[in-house]
């Protein structure tokens, strides 16, 4: 037998989904910073435009 689901069940899905990638991206920076010296500007940047894409 099915169940329907709820209108909402998609979304919160897709935000955990969302929250997680940020996450990744969030424990991505500081390893990026300690293997690429010296462009911690530019690591910032496209870490900033890979999270709002």
């Amino acid at each position: 037998m099915h169940t329907p689901t709820s209108p909402r069940e998609p979304r919160e899905g897709l935000r955990d989904t969302l929250a997680q990638r940020q996450q990744r991206i969030e424990q991505a920076r500081p390893q990026l910073k300690a293997e690429l010296i010296g462009i911690d500007d530019v690591i910032d940047r496209v870490m900033e435009a890979v999270s709002a894409w």
